[in-house]
C-alpha cells in the first residue's frame, strides 16, 4: 500500500472551515483509508491506500462535503513525491538557515514554470520564488504575515488551488510517511 499525504487547503483558519483532527482521521477511515493520523491542525492527513490517487482526492473532499458541510481542496503526494520535494529544492541555503520562513505550496494542477518568474517580479524584500513539479517553493525573509504574495494571489497567477506547508512540516510528513511506509 502506497503512503500518501493529503494538504488540505484553508482548515482550520480564523474561524472558518473548522475541522476537527480526529474528526478528519474518522472520516478516512470510514473512506477506507489505513492507519490515518494527522500533524498540527492545519489539514495535514497521513494513511496508506490502495485507491488511486484521483479516487482518493474525490472521495477525501466528497466525505468532507457531505460531513462537515463545506468544500475543502485537497493537494495529495506519495512519499517519493515528497522526498523530491526535498532533493529537488532549488532554495536549499534559504530552507535550512530559516525553515519557518521557507514555504513549499503544494499545487493542483501542473501548471506553466514560468507563473513563478510572473511571480518573482512582484516579490518584495528579498522574497524568492522556484518551482518543481507542481510545487511552488517560497522564502519569505519577513515572515509570512507581512507578505502581499498571499495564497489567493499565488492561485491567481497560477490558475490553481494550492496550500502551503513551512519547510518544518514538510520534513515532519516525509518522517510520518517514512514511518508508514515500514508499518
Amino acid at each position: 500500500m502506497e503512503p500518501y499525504a493529503a494538504f488540505l487547503r484553508a482548515v482550520n483558519v480564523g474561524g472558518k472551515n473548522m475541522l476537527p483532527m480526529a474528526e478528519l482521521r474518522d472520516v478516512a477511515t470510514q473512506f477506507g483509508l489505513t492507519d490515518p493520523e494527522t500533524l498540527l491542525q492545519s489539514g495535514n492527513l497521513f494513511f496508506r491506500s490502495e485507491l488511486s490517487p484521483q479516487q482518493i482526492q474525490s472521495g477525501l473532499e466528497g466525505q468532507i462535503l457531505v460531513r462537515f458541510g463545506f468544500e475543502v481542496k485537497i493537494m495529495l503526494r506519495t512519499l517519493s513525491e515528497m522526498n523530491a520535494i526535498v532533493t529537488s529544492n532549488p532554495l536549499p541555503n534559504e530552507a535550512a538557515n530559516a525553515p519557518s520562513k521557507f514555504l513549499v505550496m503544494f499545487l493542483g494542477d501542473l501548471t506553466d514554470s514560468s507563473n513563478a518568474e510572473t511571480l518573482q517580479a512582484r516579490a518584495k524584500d528579498g522574497e524568492q520564488f522556484a518551482m518543481f513539479s507542481y510545487n511552488l517553493y517560497g522564502f519569505f525573509p519577513n515572515g509570512l504575515g507581512s507578505t502581499k504574495l498571499t495564497t489567493s494571489v499565488i492561485e491567481k497567477i497560477f490558475g490553481t488551488a494550492g496550500t502551503g506547508r513551512n519547510w518544518n512540516t514538510v520534513l515532519k510528513a516525509i518522517q510520518i510517511l517514512d514511518r508508514l511506509q515500514n508499518n
